[in-house]
């Protein structure tokens, strides 16, 4: 099944999932406090994370209930940028527990599956790779759907935001970039299926921007 004929479905199941207070108010807070230097980190990232992910929920039939909190998951994973740039995914993590916990509405075993998913997008660099790594099924999910514009086709215009936040030179971010993108697996079957045939063309062409930018 190809993305075009899910979409009804998740669009009408992000519409749920953003009248939920937990969510719809975390989404207004990163509206409003976000810093402006954030080009790619923004409240469109945040967005758009809660849609790929939900879109490989339904893609491989996940619960309802396993949807909702990756939505939460998704919605909560840049937060800690509202407190600093710096050990953003634990403090996002701890504004995910308060949250769970004052809403009433999870178990405490949920709120920690939540909290260790999104401490799971941080990026770990373990010589020569550089990867996130998840904890659990559902953080599979929600790293899938973080690093999803590896397999689209505005990757490369996401990479330049991300560049230009890190205010990094281009051709040591390009190599840096390429270090990534190379040990990056997908762990739903979902973001495979949808992602990596876009992800193999996307990795040939940064190729030739890293030996375009050596010469």
């Amino acid at each position: 099944m190809d993305q075009a004929r899910l979409e009804p479905k998740v669009q009408k199941k992000l519409e749920q999932l953003r009248s939920k207070p937990i969510i719809a108010r975390i989404l207004k807070e990163l509206e409003l406090h976000l810093p402006k230097s954030l080009y790619y980190h923004g409240l469109k990232h945040t967005e758009d994370v809660m849609h790929q992910a939900v879109l490989y929920a339904v893609y491989d039939d996940l619960s309802e209930r396993e949807i909702e909190l990756l939505a939460i998951a998704a919605a909560y994973h840049d937060s800690g940028f509202l407190k600093s740039l710096v050990d953003n995914e634990t403090l996002g993590a701890k504004m995910a527990r308060d949250a769970m916990r004052e809403s009433g509405a999870y178990t405490e075993a949920e709120i920690e599956l939540i909290a260790k998913m999104i401490v799971d997008t941080a990026v770990v660099h373990e010589p020569p790779e550089r990867k996130q790594i998840p904890s659990s099924f559902l953080s599979g999910y929600l790293l899938d759907a973080d690093l999803s514009n590896f397999g689209r086709e505005d990757f490369f215009d996401r990479l330049e935001e991300v560049r230009l936040e890190m205010g990094a030179n281009k051709g040591q971010f390009l190599n840096t970039t390429l270090q990534l993108i190379s040990s990056h697996d997908w762990h739903s079957a979902a973001a495979k299926a949808l992602r990596e045939e876009q992800k193999r063309r996307n990795l040939r062409n940064l190729k030739s921007w890293v030996i375009k930018y050596q010469l």
